[in-house]
C-alpha cells in the first residue's frame, strides 16, 4: 500500500485493513470459505509472478535487452573483482560453493546461498506440511484423489516453471533496471511494489490487478492460520471449558 500510493497510505494503516477483510472472511464463511479463497488467489498469484517477470524483461529492453544487462553486470564484477564466489564467478549467476565454514552468512564469500544453504533452506519449507493447517485440510477432503495431481502437477510442474522462469526474471532484472537507471534503492521488500509502480501510467488498470495478485500471497498464508487458530482454540479451549 505505500509504495503503490507513494506513500498515501500508511504502512500501518495497510496492514490493519487487509488484516480486518482476512478476518472478516475467516469468520463469516469457516474453512469453506478459505479454502475458495485460496484457490482463486493461487490463480491470481500465478498470474501475477508471470505478469511480473515479463514487466522486467519489457522495462529491460526485451529479452535482447535482459541477457545483454545481465552480461555486462557479470563482466563488470568479473572486471573489478567484486562479488565473486570462491571459484572466481559473478554472484548473480554462480552458486558461491557447497559449504562455507564462516561465523555468519554475511560473511561468506560471494553470498550466503550456497548449496548446503540452498538445501536446509528447502528443508525447511518442506517442514511447512506438518503445520495443522495442512493437516485439518487433509482430513477435511472427500477424497483423496486430486492429491496426487496437486502434487505433481500444481506443486511441481506449474509451481517449479514459475519458480525457475518468471522470479528469476523478476530478480536479475532488478539489478539489470537498477543498473539502467530505471528504477533505485531496490531491495527484496521493495521489489514486487516498483515493478508494478512502473505501470501507474501506462496501464493503471494493470496495477490494481497486479496489487490484488500481491496480496493474495499474504491473505492466503494469513487466512490459513487464522482460521486454523480459531479452530483450534474452539475446539481445544472454549468447547471444553
Amino acid at each position: 500500500f505505500n509504495v503503490l500510493t507513494d506513500g498515501l497510505v500508511s504502512v500501518n494503516f495497510g496492514m490493519f485493513a487487509l488484516t480486518t477483510v482476512v478476518v472478516i472472511y475467516v469468520a463469516s464463511g469457516g474453512l469453506k470459505s478459505v479454502a475458495y479463497v485460496d484457490c482463486a488467489q493461487a490463480i491470481l498469484l500465478a498470474v501475477g509472478i508471470a505478469i511480473l517477470g515479463g514487466i522486467a524483461i519489457h522495462y529491460a529492453g526485451g529479452w535482447g535487452g535482459f541477457t545483454g544487462g545481465l552480461a555486462d553486470i557479470v563482466q563488470k564484477d568479473v572486471s573489478s573483482g567484486q562479488n565473486l564466489t570462491p571459484d572466481g564467478y559473478s554472484m548473480k549467476v554462480a552458486i558461491p560453493g557447497g559449504i562455507q565454514m564462516v561465523s555468519a552468512g554475511s560473511k561468506a564469500s560471494g553470498g550466503a546461498w550456497t548449496g548446503i544453504m540452498c538445501m536446509t533452506y528447502m528443508f525447511a519449507l518442506m517442514g511447512i506440511q506438518s503445520s495443522p493447517a495442512f493437516s485439518m485440510w487433509a482430513f477435511s477432503n472427500k477424497t483423496p484423489q486430486a492429491f496426487r495431481w496437486q502434487q505433481v502437477v500444481a506443486s511441481s510442474i506449474v509451481v517449479g516453471i514459475l519458480l525457475f522462469t518468471f522470479t528469476i526474471f523478476q530478480g536479475l532484472g532488478g539489478h539489470i533496471l537498477v543498473a539502467n537507471g530505471v528504477l533505485e534503492n531496490i531491495n527484496d521488500k521493495n521489489l514486487v511494489p516498483e515493478l508494478i509502480n512502473l505501470l501507474s501510467d501506462a496501464a493503471p488498470w494493470l496495477v490494481g490487478l497486479l496489487a490484488v495478485c500481491a496480496l493474495a500471497a499474504m491473505q492466503s498464508t494469513g487466512s490459513a492460520y487464522m482460521s486454523t487458530f480459531s479452530a483450534m482454540v474452539t475446539r481445544d479451549i472454549y468447547t471444553k471449558y
